[in-house]
């Protein structure tokens, strides 16, 4: 469940839904069930390492819901801005392994960081 969470929630798999199924509505996008099976999730098992980046991701989202887990549960601003910047480095890297997971070029990483920046 980890994996699958950190591909659908990874900077690659937003631009591909805003590419292929995004009404561009800022609040509530139209979300079926249909659109969500055809977001291309990674087979690890085709590739001879893919069990190794698959516990990668799996090991990155963990850290991340305890992350979260801790912004959440303390209101202590100080300690928010340390996780926030924890978070942001961590969802960097996780997105840096889904790109090497869809063998990404670098063309195409600036591409999708460009869209998602905008």
């Amino acid at each position: 469940i980890r994996y699958i969470l950190g591909i659908l929630n990874s900077k690659l798999t937003k631009f591909y839904w805003c590419i292929t199924h995004s009404d561009y509505k800022e609040v509530f996008p139209k979300i079926k069930k249909e659109h969500l099976t055809e977001i291309p999730i990674f087979n690890f098992k085709t590739r001879s390492n893919g069990r190794k980046e698959r516990n990668k991701v799996i090991t990155l989202v963990s850290k991340l819901q305890q992350l979260y887990s801790k912004k959440y549960n303390d209101e202590n601003n100080d300690i928010n801005t340390e996780l926030e910047k924890s978070i942001e480095i961590m969802e960097n890297e996780l997105d840096s392994v889904i790109y090497s997971l869809y063998e990404l070029n670098e063309n195409e990483i600036t591409t999708i960081e460009q869209f998602i920046e905008n």
